[in-house]
């Protein structure tokens, strides 16, 4: 693998930080919507959903209108995203 390059089905880290925080904070929420706040496009954000259903971050409570899912964060999913958070927090200068 090259520089930038990353293991197939893997999702960049900046990426599922920002649709992690999408479904937080909305809640019981779309991938629509996660993608919309979260400034993914949407086969991206859907991508980043069947990663998450399959690693336990997010689940689904009920299929809401149009078939839609209704994705929540686990406690799981939570500590990731706390932790992606940390990664990207700027290193206090002494």
């Amino acid at each position: 693998m090259r520089g930038g390059a990353r293991k197939e089905g893997t999702p960049r880290l900046d990426g599922l930080r920002r649709f992690l925080k999408a479904v937080k904070e909305l809640g019981p929420t779309s991938v629509y919507h996660a993608a919309r706040v979260s400034g993914l496009p949407y086969i991206t954000a859907y991508r980043y959903m069947r990663y998450c259903l399959e690693k336990g971050l997010v689940v689904s409570l009920r299929e809401g209108g149009r078939g839609s899912l209704q994705l929540i964060l686990t406690e799981r999913g939570q500590k990731l995203l706390e932790a992606l958070k940390a990664l990207a927090a700027p290193e206090p200068t002494a």
